[in-house]
Parts: C-alpha cells; structure tokens; sequence
C-alpha cells in the first residue's frame, strides 16, 4: 500500500511540467501558470497525483 506523503502542489506541477515540453509544443499547447501562492501542501499519494 502507498503511504500519503506531504505533497507540495506547485512543486509537483512544475515537476511534471518539466517533462512535457516537446509533447506541448508539438501540439501548439501553450501552459499559464497562475498559482494561488498560500496553497497548503496536501497528503497525497505524490506519485498517483503525477500522472493525473
């Protein structure tokens, strides 16, 4: 079973879009990123949540 870790929201989307750049540009696809700054971390399953 996954244990629930404390998980950084802005920390994880950057992660994974880090990894995206060819696949976005590719398709003409264009990220805002706007970010509420007080976002709490949440305990989650860090790598579930990655490949939503």
């Amino acid at each position: 079973m996954l244990k629930k870790l404390r998980i950084d929201l802005h920390e994880g989307l950057e992660n994974t879009l880090t990894i995206l750049p060819y696949k976005l540009k590719k398709h003409n696809i264009v990220v805002l990123r706007e970010y509420e700054e007080n976002l709490p971390c949440i305990l989650a399953h860090g790598s579930a949540l990655n490949q939503v």
